[in-house]
C-alpha cells in the first residue's frame, strides 16, 4: 500500500470516527483488514451527501456537483482506480 493510500484510508477513518461514532464503533468488530475499505465507503458518502445538503441549495448548481462527481468516478469494471477525497 503506497503512503497516498495510507493516509487517504486515514483521513476517512477519521471522517467516520467524527461524524458516525456509533458506526465507528461498529467497525471494530470488523476484521482489521476490512475496516479501510469501510471507511473509503463511508468516506465518499459522506462527501456525496454533504454536497448534496450541505452545498448550494440551487437545484442547478446541485445537480451539476453531483454529475461532476459521477463522472469522476470509474465503473467497478473498468479496474480504475481514484484518489480517495481529501
Amino acid at each position: 500500500m503506497t503512503a497516498q493510500l495510507q493516509h487517504a484510508y486515514e483521513l476517512c477513518r477519521r471522517i467516520t470516527a467524527h461524524h458516525a461514532r456509533t458506526y465507528y464503533l461498529s467497525t471494530q468488530v470488523l476484521d482489521p483488514a476490512q475496516r479501510p475499505g469501510i471507511y473509503a465507503l463511508y468516506g465518499f458518502a459522506r462527501q456525496v451527501d454533504d454536497v448534496i445538503d450541505e452545498g448550494d441549495h440551487d437545484p442547478e448548481v446541485q445537480a451539476t456537483t453531483s454529475t461532476a462527481l459521477n463522472s469522476s468516478c470509474g465503473k467497478p469494471s473498468t479496474g480504475r482506480q481514484h484518489p480517495p477525497t481529501q
